[in-house]
């Protein structure tokens, strides 16, 4: 997803502005607010994910990128999953998660492994055993991984998955998966 919108950073677009260039893609995008929450997915990514399956913890506006990522479902959908979880939740997360004065979001990240505690503790162990291992990432503008999904009819989809975490400031961030091969650019155009 571009982060300029006319030359203007994307802390000066809109929502419905970049949720209309999101719903444009022939790939799954959603689009994330600054503390990480799934406030927008294209038709593909609502196919893919169910977004719209996964509630929101109370007083948030949308599940948040952990609470799906974290989820039975998503575990066993996604066949490098460690690898994925590594890559876009490292161990080194806070820098992931910054509200718009620049501070660490932790107590919003405390509040959600709290919600997995209660919720999906196999989950919340594993991705805290991952956090352990994680080297964490250079940069964390723009990562990139590989990403394997098992589609709903057995399909097995391979994505380029970017995750865009433009500054600090910026209200939102961007989650695309690019199709990496034939069978998941088919897939697509034909669901």
């Amino acid at each position: 997803m571009s982060i300029y919108r006319g030359m203007l950073p994307a802390a000066r677009a809109s929502l419905p502005g970049l949720a209309r260039e999101c719903d444009s893609f022939d790939f799954p995008g959603i689009l994330l607010d600054q503390r990480c929450h799934a406030i927008h997915g294209n038709r593909q990514a609502e196919h893919l994910f169910g977004l719209t399956k996964y509630a929101a913890l109370p007083g948030r506006p949308a599940p948040h990128l952990l609470q799906a990522m974290v989820s039975p479902r998503f575990r066993e959908r996604v066949g490098n999953w460690r690898d994925v979880v590594s890559t876009v939740i490292p161990g080194s997360i806070e820098p992931h998660l910054m509200d718009g004065q620049g501070k660490t979001s932790a107590e919003g990240v405390r509040a959600v492994a709290q919600h997995l505690r209660k919720t999906d503790p196999t989950g919340l162990a594993m991705l805290l055993d991952i956090w352990e291992q994680s080297p964490g990432v250079s940069s964390h503008r723009r990562v990139a991984t590989p990403f394997d999904w098992l589609a709903d009819d057995g399909t097995r989809l391979r994505f380029h998955c970017v995750f865009t975490n433009w500054n600090s400031l910026d209200p939102y961030k961007a989650m695309d998966l690019f199709p990496a091969d034939s069978v998941t650019f088919d897939w697509l155009a034909m669901s």
